[in-house]
């Protein structure tokens, strides 16, 4: 068993296909970690990788990941919400005021 530690923004999803090349892999990961497949988690968490997941890894994707020192990293947060401004995306009398 590899361990593994998440860094910010990273989802379970980003963590399989980092170490093992392929999102086959998330079920496995979740169970052995007690995760669900939508938790969020936290900077520095720690993902334990059973030797059965990285003897059937795709190395060919692990090793991409590798060699450009690449670690994916989508997970959306519920504090990053990013509301697009400007005139085309204002509602007039609530964001924008007529006078």
């Amino acid at each position: 068993m590899i361990k593994a530690t998440i860094i910010g923004y990273q989802s379970l999803l980003d963590m399989t296909l980092q170490e093992t090349g392929s999102a086959e892999n998330v079920l496995a990961l979740a169970l052995q970690n007690g995760l669900s497949l939508t938790e969020d988690l936290k900077p520095g968490q720690v993902i334990e990788i059973p030797e059965e997941v990285i003897r059937e890894q795709d190395r060919d994707v692990v090793r991409y990941y590798q060699n450009r020192n690449h670690r994916p990293a989508t997970a959306m947060q519920n504090d990053v919400v990013i509301y697009p401004e400007g005139i085309s995306y204002w509602t007039v009398n609530i964001d924008f005021i007529v006078s």
